[in-house]
């Protein structure tokens, strides 16, 4: 394999990929999907990254079987949608997708901010407010 520069699907970090680097510099993902399915003749050959499914198979990627990939509902408009796992925004109306705590000392945020459900108003940890909450996604009675 030539040296290459390959951009992270996930984390966008750009990488150079040479012999035996297969993982992202940053995220740690792995750079390259492909057909899990050993009767393809693209088995164990890259297809495009945002592929969920083979376009030559029909069978799950490489990607969506490693858990990359979540499906999310949109609180805000109901859209549902297959997304990569760092997906921040709605790609109908533009709301959060990701609820988290808005208390920057509680446990649920010890750097890397715990995702909590969503439609939790409240933190179960620390009773604070959550994202969703206070960007008026529901209202007090809801």
């Amino acid at each position: 394999m030539t040296e290459q520069i390959k951009e992270c699907f996930f984390c966008k970090t750009q990488n150079t990929v040479s012999e035996g680097v297969l993982n992202c510099k940053k995220c740690g993902r792995e750079l390259f999907n492909y057909c899990d399915n050993p009767n393809c003749q693209k088995y164990s050959k890259t297809i495009p990254d945002d592929s969920l499914m083979c376009p030559y198979c029909g069978t799950y990627s490489h990607f969506s079987n490693k858990s990359y990939f979540r499906n999310l509902k949109c609180v805000v408009c109901s859209h549902e949608e297959t997304t990569n796992l760092d997906a921040e925004f709605c790609a109908k109306c533009g709301s959060l997708l990701q609820n988290k705590c808005t208390n920057s000392n509680c446990v649920m945020n010890n750097g890397f901010e715990a995702e909590l459900g969503p439609h939790d108003k409240y933190c179960s940890e620390c009773g604070e407010e959550t994202l969703f909450f206070k960007k008026g996604y529901f209202t007090k009675d809801k």
